[in-house]
C-alpha cells in the first residue's frame, strides 16, 4: 500500500474514513478483500507470496493498514504484511501490539493502527509512535509528517468529503489521478529521477508495476462500509466488491 489518506473522529456520523490505494507488481500474487477462512472476524486482501496483508478490518471496527517506508533499508527477514494480519487476528489495544514489535526484525514500514478508540502511527524509522487524534491525515512510503504532493492532495479530498458528504463515486475518480507532480516536488532521495516521477501520481500506472486496488472504508458507529476496485496493468479496471458490516 502506498498511499493512505485517514479521517479520524472528522465528522459526527464517521468514526474513521480510510481512502487508499494499494501500489504493487502486478505479477505478485493477491486475492480481493473477503473474509478470511481461518479468521472469520477478518475482512482484508490477502498477499499470497508471504501470507500477510496490506489492509484490513474486522467485524468488531478495528482497522489496520501498511505501507513500506522507502528511506529505510533495513533488511529483516519477516514480511511486513504479517504486521497487519496479526493486529486483526488479535484483540489487544493498538498500543500493547505495538510493544510487541521488534522493528528490527522487518524492512522498512509505516503501520497505522485502529482499535476502535486509538488511532496509531508507529514505523521503524527509530522515532515513537504517534496516536493521532481528530483530524485527516495522510502516509505514503516516507514519513507521515513529509509534504509529498500526493499525500497532501489526498489529505485535502478526504478532509472536504466527512466535511460535506462522502460521494464515493467522486472519491474513487479522484484516486484514479496519474497526473505526475513536477520535478521542483518530488522527494529527494536515491531512486532513479524516472522512477519518483512514476510513483509522485496518486494513482500509477505501468505494465510492471502499479495501482493495483483503491480502497474506501468508512466506520461509523453502526456499521462499517468497506469498498474496493481493483485494476489490472495500466490502470484498466476489473472488478470490485463491497461489504456493509453491522457493529
Amino acid at each position: 500500500m502506498c498511499l493512505i489518506a485517514l479521517a479520524h473522529n472528522a465528522a459526527p456520523d464517521i468514526r474513521l474514513a480510510v481512502l487508499a490505494n494499494r501500489d504493487e507488481f502486478h505479477t505478485r500474487p493477491a486475492a480481493p478483500a473477503d473474509f478470511w477462512q481461518e479468521h472469520p472476524n477478518v475482512l482484508a486482501g490477502r498477499d499470497l507470496e508471504a501470507g500477510g496483508t496490506w489492509m484490513g478490518v474486522t467485524r468488531s471496527g478495528r482497522f489496520a493498514a501498511l505501507t513500506n517506508y522507502a528511506a529505510i533499508r533495513a533488511d529483516g527477514a519477516k514480511s511486513r504484511g504479517t504486521l497487519v494480519a496479526d493486529f486483526l487476528t488479535t484483540g489487544i489495544s493498538a498500543l500493547q501490539f505495538l510493544e510487541r514489535i521488534q522493528g528490527e526484525d522487518f524492512a522498512g514500514f509505516n503501520l497505522v493502527l485502529y482499535d476502535g478508540e486509538t488511532l496509531v502511527c508507529a514505523s521503524n524509522d527509530g522515532r515513537p509512535p504517534r496516536e493521532l487524534g481528530t483530524g485527516t491525515y495522510a502516509i505514503s512510503n516516507t514519513s507521515l509528517d513529509a509534504d509529498w504532493p500526493k499525500m497532501r492532495e489526498s489529505r485535502a479530498l478526504l478532509a472536504k468529503a466527512v466535511e460535506t458528504s462522502v460521494n464515493r463515486e467522486q472519491l474513487f475518480l479522484e484516486m484514479r489521478d496519474a497526473r505526475q507532480a513536477s520535478d521542483a516536488e518530488l522527494p529527494v532521495d536515491d531512486a532513479p529521477l524516472a522512477l519518483r516521477r512514476r510513483t509522485s501520481s496518486r494513482f500509477v500506472l505501468g505494465d510492471d508495476y502499479g495501482t493495483r486496488c483503491t480502497t474506501l472504508i468508512l466506520i461509523s458507529p453502526a456499521q462499517i462500509d468497506f469498498e474496493e476496485r481493483s485494476f489490472a496493468p495500466m490502470g484498466q479496471a476489473i472488478g470490485g466488491q463491497r461489504f456493509t458490516l453491522t457493529l
